[in-house]
């Protein structure tokens, strides 16, 4: 740039002008280049678009129907479409699966069991880890319940564990899946009762109902959720809470009938491994808002269940809880494999 001399006291006039200028600009431009560098990075905003929610439960099932009570107050509080797609099969493991090898950026989200992503990786071929799958919160809970036909000639737990000492492995209990919440109750029945039961298998809660209505089985393992609108076509003879339930007015736990044996199972939402902390913040405020809503509240109660709260922290706090506790139960029905 070429500079141009003024004599005298014009050349200091425009010296000065020319610094008071270059201080007023650099004072303004500085100043809003050091504010946009102070200022945090905004996240990006989301969800721009519609969720995938993975359930891994048949549809129709207690489970599921868990995802559905959930899905229009999420839908209302971020402002997009979840989109609940069943994918059953193995015992849950399907589903889970996907769900861990999905992108990590919040739009696949699915509906997790405890302590059925505990306790399948414990089997080896689960397709997934424990670890694989970043629980975002856990919102509703149910006991188990131990339910014989009306037919049936147990009418006390205490005759049926009688039965079941008399003949090992005779006694028929129909269960939804394997290394699943109610498999791991049958699990913790014979370990604790000390007698040996036939575990028969079926893909989630509304085909193990389907049997049970049939007769196919001389006892089943139930949810809670799935058998309340059968309970009149049930003798149930012990619900897995610490107290009695209200669910089932007059039904003694089994600890009350002297069986060591108290579980329950959570439902919540989980994301894949290494999903950015802003969507997890994000879904995390919705699953709570959703769990304390009063409307969803009552209706969670109405279906059998009960509401929890427990954030991301509690959530993951809980599932390290259970995998200490069903580490003996595992070893002791001699599951093979490494937790996750």
């Amino acid at each position: 740039m070429r500079l141009h001399r003024v004599p005298g006291s014009a050349a200091i006039l425009a010296v000065v002008v020319a610094l008071v200028a270059a201080g007023c600009g650099s004072s303004s431009g500085g100043s809003s280049s050091s504010s946009k560098t102070a200022s945090p990075t905004a996240a990006p905003k989301y969800p721009t678009k519609a969720i995938s929610y993975i359930s891994p439960f048949a549809a129709g099932g207690g489970a599921y129907l868990v995802a559905e009570r959930q899905l229009p107050y999420l839908e209302k509080d971020l402002g997009q479409n979840l989109v609940i797609t069943s994918v059953s099969g193995a015992s849950g493991a399907l589903g889970w699966t996907q769900v861990a090898q999905a992108t990590p950026d919040g739009y696949t989200v699915g509906l997790i069991g405890l302590p059925n992503i505990v306790v399948q990786p414990l089997g080896g071929t689960a397709g997934y880890t424990t670890s694989q799958l970043d629980p975002v919160c856990l919102t509703v809970g149910q006991p188990l319940v131990l339910a014989v036909p009306l037919t049936s000639p147990y009418t006390t737990l205490q005759q049926y564990l009688a039965a079941a000492k008399a003949a090992p492995g005779t006694i028929t209990v129909g269960g939804s899946g394997s290394l699943t919440s109610v498999n791991l109750a049958t699990l913790n029945l014979e370990k604790t009762a000390g007698v040996k039961l036939q575990y028969v298998s079926y893909d989630g809660g509304a085909a193990q109902v389907a049997a049970f209505l049939g007769n196919h089985v001389d006892s089943v393992i139930f949810n809670a959720s799935d058998i309340l609108p059968y309970v009149s076509q049930a003798r149930i003879l012990a619900v897995s809470t610490s107290t009695a339930y209200a669910a089932f007015p007059g039904v003694k736990t089994f600890e009350a009938q002297g069986v060591d044996l108290v579980q329950e199972t959570y439902y919540g939402m989980a994301v894949p491994l290494n999903t950015p902390s802003y969507v997890m913040t994000t879904l995390e405020n919705a699953c709570m808002k959703t769990t304390a809503d009063s409307t969803f509240k009552a209706a969670t109660v109405k279906a059998g269940t009960e509401t929890v709260l427990m954030d991301h922290a509690q959530a993951a706090a809980e599932i390290q809880k259970e995998i200490t506790a069903y580490q003996n139960i595992v070893s002791w029905a001699g599951i093979n494999g490494l937790l996750g």
